[in-house]
């Protein structure tokens, strides 16, 4: 068994007796979970302050980490009054008076109020770039928005969570690996939205500038203009006198232009006309 140390009640958001009962209650816990003092201390036990899918699982190996280990320290999901669920970092640790184990002394940081700011930071969108105006899609690699966005959302909502090693996207195009956790915010019993954590495994990679014009050109689409232009060639071969190299090479230029113009005048013309400001959809500026 690992040392044992004492731990006051000042030093705790919660602590309880050896039975889980609540025996001290905070007020910044009280602030943090929406239970007022008296109706949490000697009536509630710690169980309710998690999932009750969590409780036949969780709470057992917790104590029992925090007895053998002298600590427990874990991201889990958290549920408040309300019912609305949160991601935090818990620890818990036992207590003891007179050499002997009287209880568990328990505190919890929240994960949730810190995404905003770090967000921020990380992927150089401003808060009135964002809130209420952007998809969580804008910031996943193009590529992974019709797979993994609608993937991950429902996986968060069936099994109560989402984690998952992926690419993600900075506003100056540059990307770069995290890992992405995804939990469902629940309030007064019905689901509401999302919540997600990013934690970056590594600096963002350099802007991809040509992968970009290439994208924003839709070059990989050249082929349906080209292959006419191909197979008009082809039949002008067999003719052999009716075909000229020059002739072919204008032809194929010229038809590479119309098909990169048209793409750029509709691009030109959904920026224009404000179809690109329609973005509340997991895949924004599809088409």
């Amino acid at each position: 068994m690992a040392e044992q140390k004492p731990f006051t009640a000042e030093t705790s958001v919660i602590t309880c007796d050896m039975q889980g009962t609540v025996t001290q209650y905070a007020a910044d816990a009280a602030d943090l979970f929406g239970w007022t003092p008296s109706e949490v201390i000697g009536k509630m036990s710690v169980a309710a302050f998690h999932l009750p899918e969590n409780v036949p699982t969780l709470v057992p190996r917790l104590l029992k980490t925090a007895v053998e280990q002298g600590r427990f320290e874990e991201e889990v999901t958290l549920i408040r009054k309300d019912g609305a669920r949160f991601p935090a970092i818990l620890t818990v640790r036992p207590m003891f008076r007179d050499g002997k184990q009287v209880g568990f002394m328990g505190r919890t940081k929240p994960l949730g109020p810190k995404y905003e700011a770090d967000a921020e930071a990380l992927f150089g969108w401003t808060r009135a770039e964002v809130l209420g105006k952007m998809n969580v899609g804008s910031f996943h690699v193009p590529r992974n928005v019709p797979t993994l966005v609608p993937r991950l959302l429902k996986e968060a909502s069936v099994e109560g969570k989402f984690e998952e090693e992926v690419t993600l996207m900075r506003k100056d195009g540059s990307t770069f690996q995290a890992i992405l956790s995804v939990y469902p915010v629940i309030r007064d019993g019905k689901q509401v939205g999302f919540m997600g954590r990013t934690r970056p495994l590594g600096p963002p990679t350099a802007i991809p500038v040509g992968r970009l014009w290439f994208q924003a050109l839709r070059a990989p689409f050249l082929i349906a203009s080209i292959i006419p232009v191909l197979v008009g060639a082809l039949a002008a071969w067999q003719i052999r006198s009716a075909f000229s190299l020059p002739f072919f090479l204008l032809c194929l230029l010229g038809a590479v232009f119309i098909h990169l113009g048209a793409n750029m005048g509709n691009d030109a013309w959904d920026f224009r006309s404000g179809n690109d400001a329609n973005v509340h959809h997991l895949n924004p500026f599809a088409g």
